[in-house]
């Protein structure tokens, strides 16, 4: 069963020091998706263009660092990187700033809107479908996360501990991959899955 997260709003950064002045290394698309679901080549070009601009970047690896510090601080296992679940939270991250809620169906949940979204009284189904269109196949026990700012890795993860449903997400025993996406605009998501993915890319 997927599992969501509401939309955050920060007011404290104590949890994992100071470093927040410096903004996040965000790393733009020359590709701006369409307003609708990617067709079979649009996603594997934009496959391409993410590992072009060299995949992760130091902000979205800087976010898994300071989780698993965190849960490794808790006696937890840490989490693995899972690269299908990276390239998905950035693609979600920028759709969230290319597309234009401009369709009914849409929505405004955060979990459940733009192309990939269900019907407005679906949770989370824009992100579970954009999870299973880069090899998820609806396997994802975690959640996803969305925030607006430009927000440095510690103020995220700060943020996220201050908030009781994501801090349980975070120390979930459960969790054993994580993929992070940031975007320009301060548009950041997160998939946690205990399970590997398996992608058809």
């Amino acid at each position: 069963m997927l599992s969501f997260f509401l939309p955050l709003l920060f007011t404290s950064c104590d949890l994992l020091g100071s470093e927040d002045n410096e903004p996040p290394r965000v790393a733009r698309s020359s590709i701006t998706l369409p307003d609708r679901r990617a067709t079979d080549a649009e996603r594997n070009a934009w496959i391409n263009d993410y590992r072009r601009h060299g995949g992760p970047t130091a902000t979205e690896l800087e976010v898994i660092k300071l989780i698993n510090v965190v849960r490794m601080n808790h006696k937890l296992q840490t989490v693995q990187m899972d690269r299908t679940l990276m390239m998905a939270a950035r693609y979600f991250a920028q759709q969230r700033s290319d597309i234009k809620p401009t369709h009914n169906n849409y929505g405004t949940n955060t979990h459940n809107w733009g192309p990939y979204a269900t019907n407005n009284s679906a949770q989370h189904g824009a992100s579970a479908n954009v999870a299973a269109a880069f090899g998820g196949r609806l396997r994802w026990n975690g959640g996803n996360w969305y925030s607006s700012g430009s927000l440095s890795a510690s103020f995220l993860v700060n943020g996220w501990m201050n908030s009781p449903g994501h801090r349980a997400y975070i120390l979930s025993p459960e969790h054993r991959y994580i993929g992070v996406g940031h975007f320009p605009g301060g548009i950041s998501y997160m998939y946690l899955s205990n399970r590997a993915s398996v992608p058809n890319y």
